[in-house]
């Protein structure tokens, strides 16, 4: 496992919390902007601690915002954006009923045809991406990806997931 990798989606996970965790806070009238020490209280017990020693004190968040980032030691930026999670939740969801399929049925590719065939539901876009150009997984894929409206390309990492996977199954 490339450990720079799975680090970076640890933080990656850990802004994801903060953002969730703020949006919830933000539900309350009083408040209009969250900060990382509002989030630490909120989840009461659970720290979210350094990944790579980042520091997330930095981070505001208010009803607007879609996107929060945070800067490891050695200047790499890790951002999470809520609109690309949202698009990256619809490509994980092709990707675990593919794997369904090839350890169910022991193959090796399936079309998005016939996942939607076997129970895969609607995929809504959400930003104006387009699903159809996948046409089919491959169990040698290590990702797939769609385009946003105004060209951003959002990835969903299968290698990545699958060692993630991986992860918990021997923790």
């Amino acid at each position: 496992m490339n450990t720079e990798s799975a680090s970076l989606r640890k933080i990656y996970r850990n802004l994801g919390t903060i953002f969730g965790a703020a949006q919830f806070i933000l539900f309350d009238p009083e408040k209009e902007t969250v900060v990382f020490a509002d989030v630490q209280e909120e989840l009461g017990g659970k720290k979210i601690e350094p990944v790579l020693g980042e520091d997330y004190s930095t981070i505001f968040i208010t009803s607007s915002t879609t996107r929060i980032w945070v800067e490891t030691p050695a200047g790499q930026r890790v951002e999470y954006d809520q609109t690309e999670d949202d698009i990256r939740q619809n490509l994980k969801r092709i990707v675990v009923r593919a794997y369904f399929v090839f350890l169910g049925e022991q193959r090796s590719e399936v079309s998005l045809q016939e996942l939607f065939a076997n129970g895969l539901e609607d995929l809504s876009p959400i930003d104006g991406e387009d699903y159809s150009h996948i046409v089919s997984i491959k169990r040698s894929d290590t990702s797939i990806e769609v385009q946003r409206r105004k060209g951003r390309k959002v990835a969903f990492s299968i290698s990545g997931w699958l060692e993630d996977n991986e992860e918990e199954d021997h923790s």
